[in-house]
């Protein structure tokens, strides 16, 4: 996820066309449109947009630790957050 991420933001996609084409890859996998996460992926974008100019040269240091320092994970558990983006709870 953070690879991609990095590489469409890297193209200047806009979230509109990184939302379209993370939708279009996963019909064409066969996975069902709720697999798409309206709030980790927004949050990933935002992130990486923030950590790119700083860490071009450098590799992140664990990148999977960074949705606890603004998300309980009940957050990305649940439904809710699948379907429609949450605000930061932490």
């Amino acid at each position: 996820h953070v690879a991609m991420c990095a590489a469409q933001l890297w193209k200047s996609r806009p979230f509109d066309q990184i939302r379209a084409g993370i939708q279009q890859y996963n019909a064409s996998q066969g996975t069902p449109v709720a697999a798409f996460h309206e709030t980790f992926t927004p949050f990933w974008i935002e992130t990486v947009r923030g950590y790119l100019p700083t860490r071009i040269r450098r590799p992140a240091s664990k990148p999977c630790a960074v949705p606890g320092k603004r998300y309980t994970f009940y957050v990305f558990d649940s439904p809710e957050a699948r379907a429609k983006w949450i605000p930061p709870d932490n």
